[in-house]
């Protein structure tokens, strides 16, 4: 180990000579040192929750040390980049999530900076995916998402979900915290990894983020990563730059939850919702249907339009779209749910009683309409149940099937009962 001692020394003094220099340099911001972005929009510790008693209390990053060189380079970059359009596009998604994500900031104490994170993240688009897989506002891989009760199927990717997304991005930023006892150095871990942040800091000895990003010690993604979020947060902070709509009306969500699949576009209509704000508060989703029955899915509304939701929701029936499919001789579960979209335990729970190993030829399937398809092999015609019959003494739903040119299947559907009822004298059924 002797002989090395020498280059460990001079390693030790380069360090020491360099800290003295940046000690040595001017201030962050001189009398002689008033860089152009300086002059547009200085990054302040403003409480934009000024306006909402509840958010008063937020904190702010610690700052001291900040790099503005780091800052003035990028915002003279955004410049070029046409970013009065990009903060308008991007902000106005944010718009419906932000008072959650505030709420969540607030009542878990982490930086008020944190609420613009997912434009930095994700451009603030719910739907966004990268290059290597992450996917959501807040871009988590799918190996982290489980973590923090996220879960990914055939009908969702939680991922995707504004409140399950922001409530597992705050745990984890806080965590992160825990760890490195620095905001700054959470953030960093964040985006390039905690194991790697540590490992950095372990090696170098430092443990301040700007003077690790001075020496190239982090990746350039993570070392442009926290000025980018703060002069996000500076610019959607300043009323006049840009001219992007400032807005602190809440908005806020409630959860519904489902008993039964329903069709966003049907609810939409029945409602007086608008489709778009139903599928922005419901980005998991993968398709417009929600999951099947039994999911205990939770639908999320803005608050204004609870009761008529709910109303819509009294009526089931005319909520969801289904084909309906009559099997002949050589089908199998497995093809007619490849066709749909779907998979055969999916189809299965729409279609209870059915097995692949007991499919009966006549057998009528109902399939919900996740997308729009051409018929499988012979599909059978629509019928349309505008007509009444009442029941009477000795009729079956068997016996009406044949009365009616219809199925048992298609009698039961289209008036709430299970195949396996009794019907009784005095019933009310539509038929064709």
């Amino acid at each position: 180990m002797g002989r090395h001692f020498p280059w460990r020394k001079s390693l030790i003094l380069f360090f020491i000579l360099n800290r003295l220099l940046h000690l040595a340099a001017e201030p962050l911001v001189s009398q002689n040192h008033n860089p152009r972005w300086k002059s547009e929009i200085k990054y302040e510790k403003r409480d934009i929750f000024s306006s909402i008693n509840d958010y008063k209390r937020s904190q702010f990053l610690d700052l001291d040390g900040y790099d503005s060189k780091a800052i003035e380079t990028l915002y003279k970059q955004v410049k070029k980049d046409n970013w009065d359009k990009y903060l308008k596009t991007t902000y106005s998604r944010l718009l419906p999530y932000r008072d959650f994500i505030a709420a969540e900031v607030e009542k878990q104490g982490v930086p008020y900076e944190i609420i613009y994170l997912p434009i930095v993240e994700s451009a603030a688009y719910p739907m966004a995916t990268s290059h290597m897989g992450a996917t959501g506002l807040w871009q988590f891989m799918s190996n982290s998402s489980s973590a923090y009760d996220m879960k990914t199927t055939e009908w969702v990717d939680e991922r995707r979900d504004f409140i399950k997304s922001t409530k597992g991005a705050i745990a984890k930023l806080s965590y992160n915290y825990k760890v490195t006892g620095d905001w700054l150095l959470a953030l960093a871990a964040y985006n390039c990894g905690l194991n790697r942040v540590k490992t950095v800091v372990k090696k170098s000895g430092i443990d301040d983020f700007w003077e690790l990003s001075r020496l190239g010690l982090l990746p350039k993604e993570t070392i442009n990563y926290i000025p980018k979020l703060l002069l996000v947060s500076s610019l959607l902070q300043d009323k006049n730059l840009y001219n992007v709509p400032i807005k602190w009306d809440i908005n806020e969500w409630s959860e519904v939850e489902l008993e039964n699949s329903i069709d966003l576009r049907l609810l939409a209509e029945k409602s007086g919702i608008p489709f778009k704000v139903l599928k922005d508060g419901n980005s998991e989703l993968l398709y417009n249907v929600t999951p099947p029955i039994n999911s205990s899915y939770k639908l999320k509304i803005p608050k204004e339009y609870t009761d008529s939701v709910k109303n819509a929701l009294l009526k089931q029936d005319t909520l969801i779209e289904f084909y309906k499919y009559r099997v002949k001789s050589g089908d199998t579960l497995s093809e007619i749910s490849y066709h749909y979209g779907l998979s055969t335990p999916s189809l299965i729970k729409y279609n209870p009683g059915v097995s692949p190993r007991t499919l009966r030829v006549g057998r009528v399937l109902i399939v919900p309409a996740i997308k729009k398809v051409e018929p499988y092999g012979s599909n059978i015609e629509t019928k349309i149940f505008k007509n009444y019959y009442v029941v009477k003494d000795g009729d079956t739903l068997w016996g009406l099937s044949m009365k009616f040119d219809t199925t048992v299947e298609e009698i039961a559907l289209n008036n709430g009962i299970n195949v396996n009822n009794y019907i009784k004298k005095g019933m009310r059924l539509r038929v064709p």
